[in-house]
């Protein structure tokens, strides 16, 4: 365990030199986040199955509602990212 502790302590060091970092940047670098985002809409492996792909008009995934239009987060060649405005659900919708 201490090992794994002090691993820990190092990614958490490196994670705030990145964050101030960021900061002073005009432009701030992808974080994670981003990437994963990125992986899971261009579906590509391992995330391939991580975001629903739902023909269009289809209501949430989730909470099956359809209240208001869902917003557009992300538009690509071949369909866009919606996002449920209720439960904040994200989807793929695909223009096939």
């Amino acid at each position: 365990m201490k090992q794994h502790l002090e691993l820990l302590r190092t990614y958490y060091r490196d994670h705030r030199a990145r964050q101030r970092a960021a900061q002073r940047q005009p432009k701030p670098p992808w974080t994670e986040d981003m990437v994963i985002g990125w992986l899971m809409m261009l579906q590509i492996p391992p995330f391939e199955n991580a975001m629903p792909v739902l023909g269009r008009g289809a209501p949430c995934p989730a909470c099956r509602k359809n209240e208001g239009q869902p917003h557009v987060t992300c538009v690509f060649p071949g369909g866009r990212v919606r996002e449920c405005k209720g439960c904040g659900a994200q989807w793929l919708e695909s223009e096939d």
